[in-house]
């Protein structure tokens, strides 16, 4: 815009979300004088020639700390891992929950913070962004432990080797590969009587509802249903 040389005006600068106004400049820097560079509002002297006023912003940066429900020392379990420890409204951190195999992941927890990634509540990797107000956030993933089940056999017919093979109704991948998985050395004795178990977590394979117990060629009449 046009002005009047060695009038002053006044300036306002309103930044955008997750930012907080930093300062003034002038280019040429001899042009133009600021009665307060670093307010938001102020006002600016034009003195000479042509002048580019510029108005600075910096980015609220929030401090990232991930966590798990469970204690720290718990067995199996790793604090997630984040690509970067403070975030901002426009600077995201990449967040990856660790679990072993005995229990699920089923949620998140933010805390001053907000998902951008759009995925599922139980996504293993999550992108976060700040709320914009520089306030500590916090990233904390929730587990539940999964459901074991134990498939008992009584080898009433003296089989030297024992099999396990489990499947659901119809056809699927997720059918054992014939004869299934050993099980012989799975010995567990319940009232003086010695049993062979098959066990998994029911949540890695929900629609199995049939196992014979084989010895291959052999086999039981199938079960469990």
């Amino acid at each position: 815009d046009a002005v009047t040389l060695g009038n002053t005006y006044p300036i306002t600068a309103t930044p955008k979300t997750g930012y907080t106004f930093s300062t003034w400049t002038a280019n040429p820097a001899a042009n133009a004088t600021f009665g307060n560079a670093t307010t938001a509002t102020t006002n600016v002297t034009v003195k000479n020639g042509s002048v580019i006023v510029t108005a600075s912003a910096t980015e609220n940066m929030s401090t990232l700390t991930t966590s798990n429900q469970y204690d720290a020392g718990d067995p199996g379990y790793e604090v997630p891992a984040a690509s970067v420890n403070s975030i901002g409204y426009e600077t995201t951190a990449t967040i990856t929950a660790t679990t072993d195999d005995d229990y699920t992941l089923i949620s998140w927890t933010l805390t001053n913070c907000t998902r951008t990634d759009g995925g599922a509540d139980n996504a293993t990797t999550i992108i976060v962004r700040s709320n914009g107000d520089s306030k500590a956030a916090t990233v904390t993933a929730n587990y539940t432990a999964k459901t074991l089940v134990r498939l008992y056999y009584s080898n009433t017919n003296n089989w030297s080797k024992i099999n396990a093979y489990l499947w659901k109704d119809g056809s699927g991948s997720d059918n054992n590969t014939w004869p299934g998985t050993e099980i012989t050395n799975n010995v567990e004795v319940i009232d003086c009587e010695k049993y062979y178990y098959y066990e998994y977590y029911k949540e890695d394979h929900p629609d199995w509802n049939r196992i014979i117990f084989n010895r291959k060629y052999i086999i039981t009449q199938d079960q469990f249903g």
